[in-house]
């Protein structure tokens, strides 16, 4: 790993953007929305993200493995052999409970909008379309994810990869139902119903995690990815394709649009991405260098704002609820 989604659970990341445009299209309050502006005078140079920066945001056992010289695919094969441990003191019957809270979260979604058991959904957004990359590297902070049971009810601050209606994603969720525990998950569309989620633990909403998903070469049955956080591997599986789009997301779930309360901001900063160019692992810094177009938007009353901070070379991503 060195320099070298309205989303409905179940539904892909491309049908997920197909969604948010229908919703922009039909609502009439004010959508904030914000592309990389376009300068076809000259082709824009992404910025590499220097070997040391690299090795330093790599986990501890990856760079180990490096040192000793490993390549990618044997990397991957040691990670997929590894045993994931969750944090300590957060169980099985945890895990069963909180998955048990994104499956009604994934039913309410999908009854009717607005109706006694329906949930309607409002994003606040950055996000790449194109599928050029394999991996992301970057920091979130999710803030108080305001939640009570006639209010937000559940809020999500999480990132995905994904290609083709496949993707994996990572971050952290709060319920009403448990509304002292900030929850870090993961989830895997490729696996069996029922099983696509997972959670590490609980973690302190207010300060900054350091989060990175990335896909390996083919190995003959599929492409090798982890997912860590903080420097923990808290997940490994396969995917069906190497490249991927990115994004950063603030998801928030009411009974009703007007039913959804202020929260603090949040943010994602200093990411970079994962590419690999004929046989080079190299990595981008998400910012308006890319050659892709980087979309913002925030779906009211989730407002977002994007900008590059001093001695940053990526964008920072800023949502909330006023």
């Amino acid at each position: 790993m060195n320099t070298r989604t309205t989303k409905l659970k179940g539904i892909g990341i491309a049908a997920t953007m197909l969604l948010a445009a229908l919703l922009i299209a039909a609502i009439s309050v004010p959508t904030v929305w914000a592309d990389d502006p376009t300068d076809t005078s000259q082709q824009r140079i992404p910025d590499k993200v220097d070997q040391n920066t690299s090795d330093m945001r790599t986990p501890t056992f990856i760079r180990d493995l490096m040192q000793k010289g490993f390549t990618e695919s044997e990397i991957a094969k040691a990670t997929l052999n590894m045993t994931i441990k969750r944090q300590e003191g957060w169980t099985d019957e945890d895990n069963e409970r909180v998955v048990g809270y994104f499956k009604q979260v994934q039913k309410e979604l999908l009854e009717e909008s607005g109706s006694k058991d329906g949930v309607v959904q409002k994003d606040g957004r950055m996000a790449i379309d194109e599928e050029n990359y394999h991996g992301i590297n970057g920091y979130m902070r999710p803030g108080d994810l305001q939640v009570s049971s006639d209010g937000t009810q559940y809020h999500y601050f999480t990132s995905h990869i994904g290609n083709s209606g496949i993707w994996i994603e990572v971050g952290v969720a709060r319920f009403h139902w448990e509304p002292d525990e900030y929850v870090v998950y993961t989830y895997d569309s490729t696996r069996p119903a029922g099983q696509e989620w997972e959670t590490w633990g609980t973690t302190d909403p207010n300060v900054d995690h350091h989060f990175i998903m990335y896909v390996y070469d083919y190995d003959g049955t599929g492409y090798p990815y982890n997912i860590w956080w903080d420097d923990n591997l808290i997940r490994s599986g396969k995917l069906s394709h190497y490249n991927n789009n990115p994004d950063e997301n603030h998801e928030c779930f009411a009974a009703s649009v007007d039913d959804f309360e202020s929260c603090s901001v949040g943010y994602f900063k200093d990411s970079f991405l994962y590419k690999k160019e004929g046989n080079n692992y190299n990595a981008y810094w998400w910012n308006g260098n890319l050659p892709e177009t980087t979309h913002s938007y925030g779906l009211s009353p989730v407002k977002v704002n994007r900008y590059i901070p001093g001695g940053s070379s990526s964008y920072k991503i800023d949502s909330w609820i006023d």
